[in-house]
């Protein structure tokens, strides 16, 4: 991995990690996620480096960033209070966000990539017949709907942010499904 560089709550310049290899091998071990230990160095880096991309993209975060535009991470942020009502600091990395992390590294680990899967609309079959049989698959279209929905990491974030991916808004509020 040619540069890793920690986020520590200050807005580190080029910063592409929300928490250091070592703060998430401590709570990878406690999961009893296994297979992110048996990478080697760079490969634990590159990881963390792509779910941290993933993590700040994918979610519409509550606040706005501490550092403004200048910070290149989604957090740390301003102006957040947790659905518990608790104030987060401004320059606090949040325990939920190094779960949701690990979480999402359980699902890269295993298919590096496939959080942000790449789709051609016009390729999808959306009936098939095979002899006898006659299929019609259920209409999904858009880029929301091909993304994995890992639901650790939206229970994880449920308080930092304002809508989750997967939530379904319905006649009298949200269904989470």
């Amino acid at each position: 991995m040619a540069d890793f560089i920690v986020e520590d709550g200050t807005g580190v310049a080029g910063a592409n990690a929300l928490f250091s290899a070592e703060d998430v091998e401590k709570v990878a071990e406690a999961f009893g996620f296994e297979a992110f230990d048996d990478l080697d160095t760079d490969d634990k880096q590159a990881a963390i480096v792509r779910v941290s991309a993933w993590l700040s993209a994918a979610f519409d975060w509550l606040g706005r960033r501490t550092h403004g535009r200048d910070q290149g991470l989604a957090w740390p942020r301003a102006g957040v209070v947790d659905a518990e009502g608790n104030e987060i600091a401004d320059d606090e990395m949040p325990d939920e966000l190094l779960t949701a992390l690990v979480m999402a590294l359980y699902v890269d680990v295993a298919n590096p990539g496939s959080l942000s899967p790449t789709t051609v609309f016009s390729e999808q079959v959306v009936r098939e017949k095979i002899g006898p049989i006659d299929l019609t698959y259920k209409d999904a279209s858009g880029a929301d709907a091909v993304r994995p929905i890992v639901w650790g990491v939206n229970d994880a974030l449920r308080g930092l942010v304002h809508r989750l991916p997967g939530d379904r808004v319905c006649g009298v509020g949200i269904v989470w499904i």
